[in-house]
């Protein structure tokens, strides 16, 4: 799987979730530990701004997705990152952005 893959794998998840019309949907993926990845998110139409659903997504897909994601942009310890957030549009436009949270980090470490 390839990097091109993997956004089209969390774009189509995020499509295939909202069953609304839409301006802009942002998944926020929470990777703090190797085998451990969350999402929360939400979309914006004519409504306001909206939570997902994610009992509509494919969470397998998503998991996996978030996984490739993750080994694909840390590769070499490069680019290290425990939160990304991915902002997409109905044209298909999207950006996303990768964080590093040390307070999340120490939490994790702390809590092992």
């Amino acid at each position: 799987m390839n990097i091109d893959e993997v956004y089209m794998g969390l774009a189509t998840n995020i499509i295939d979730s909202i069953h609304d019309s839409w301006e802009k949907a942002v998944l926020d993926i929470e990777k703090p530990a190797l085998d451990v990845v969350s999402f929360s998110g939400s979309y914006l139409n004519d409504n306001g701004e909206n939570s997902f659903k994610f009992k509509n997504f494919d969470r397998k897909k998503l998991k996996q997705d978030a996984n490739m994601l993750y080994e694909i942009t840390t590769e070499n310890n490069s680019n290290k990152w425990n939160r990304a957030k991915f902002t997409l549009r109905p044209s298909g436009d999207f950006s996303i952005d990768f964080q590093w949270d040390q307070a999340l980090d120490d939490e994790i470490k702390a809590n092992q």
